[in-house]
């Protein structure tokens, strides 16, 4: 990479983390009372009424996210040891959970 190209995408990168943080301290500097993703938008009414069921379908949408999260890191885990994409890996049989010889299994 020539000088003029990395002292081009340091710049960029530094535009960047600057837009975002500039972001950051306006959305935090913003107060509010509602709650955070709630604007208010229920067309079908599928909102639970109760306090208690909408807390714990708001706690079971965070650990499917969670989780949700950990797979694609895995995914990604997966990729880096192997060199491989998962759809590729699947078609030349390199992942085996038989035991025979293939994969890390």
């Amino acid at each position: 990479m020539h000088d003029c190209q990395l002292l081009i995408s340091l710049n960029f990168g530094f535009q960047i983390g600057l837009a975002i943080a500039a972001l950051e301290v306006l959305g935090a500097s913003i107060e509010s009372k509602e709650l955070p993703g709630d604007f208010g938008w229920d067309p079908a009414n599928i909102r639970p009424k109760k306090q208690e069921v909408l807390e714990d379908y708001q706690n079971k949408e965070l650990n499917n996210g969670r989780l949700a999260m950990l797979g694609i890191a895995g995914i990604a885990y997966q990729a880096y040891l192997t060199g491989q994409g998962t759809i590729e890996q699947l078609a030349s049989g390199h992942i085996s959970p038989f035991g025979d010889g293939q994969g890390i299994f």
